[in-house]
This record gives structure tokens, sequence and C-alpha cells, in this order.
């Protein structure tokens, strides 16, 4: 009667078990999924960065440059545009801080599969400081940008 008795604890304590770590394990999945989407949606904005800034970064000095866009305008990013990276940018960051936070809120029930969690909070955190980065060239690129705008608004409309 004894072997049954354990017998019969186990099982039951195994349901318990699956019962508890299923959810566990189907709330890790749809966080490691969110951080998966965030790191790609960040890196096809890094794409689309690198992309418009390689429309400025020519050899060219910056009086031919200008030159080329009094005759090509459609060839320069505008302002605006500039704008809307750097908003996507702050929506990726706002949403990286938000997984962070979320880790950090669901401390006890990730506390078993913490090195899984440890591991996507480090992406988390090197994605947030890329993001400082990539935001503080944005800054000097749009500088350089409102330059050109204003130089080839300039030499467009004469005074």
């Amino acid at each position: 009667m004894d072997s049954e008795t354990n017998t019969l604890r186990l099982r039951h304590l195994w349901q318990l078990v699956r019962a508890a770590v299923m959810p566990l394990n189907a709330e890790l999945r749809s966080y490691r999924q969110d951080c998966k989407s965030l790191v790609y949606r960040y890196e096809t904005l890094l794409e689309d960065i690198s992309s418009h800034l390689k429309k400025i970064d020519r050899t060219e000095s910056e009086e031919e440059w200008v030159d080329h866009l009094t005759h090509n305008p459609a060839a320069l990013l505008d302002s605006f545009g500039l704008y809307q990276l750097r908003r996507d940018l702050e929506t990726i960051t706002s949403e990286c801080d938000t997984l962070v936070g979320r880790a950090e809120g669901q401390a006890t029930v990730y506390s078993q599969q913490r090195e899984i969690v440890n591991l996507l909070l480090q992406q988390l955190e090197t994605l947030k400081d890329y993001s400082t980065k990539v935001d503080s060239a944005l800054d000097q690129y749009e500088r350089k940008v409102i330059s050109y705008e204003e130089e080839l608004a300039s030499n467009v409309l004469p005074n």
C-alpha cells in the first residue's frame, strides 16, 4: 500500500508541477517572441537609417553635393523623413524599456528560467545602448540635412 500511495503522490505532484510549469513556459515563449520581434524591427530600422545615411555620406565636397542636390532634390532625405526615423527609434527604445520592466516585474515567475531571461535582458540592454548611439548619429545627420536644405533653398530661391 505504501508503494501505491507513493506512486499516487508522485503522479499528483507531477501533475501539479506540469500545471505550474506550462503557463510559465507559455509566458516565457511569449516574452521571448516579443523580444525577437523587437530586435527584428530594430534591425529593419537600422537598415533604413543606413540607406538614408549613405545618401548624404558622399566623397564629394559640400559645394559639389549641394550642386548635385540642386539638380536632384529627390536624392536627399528631407528633415521630415529623418524625424520619422528618429520617432521610430524612440518607439522601439520605449518598447525595449517596457520589455525590460516586464521581465523585472516577473522576477519570481522567471526564476527557474533566469538564464534565458538574463540573455534576453542583455540583448535588450545592448539594443538600448545602440539606440542612444544611433540617435546621436541621427542628430548630427539631421543638422547636416537641415544645413543642406537651407543652402539648397537659398540656391533655388534667389533673394
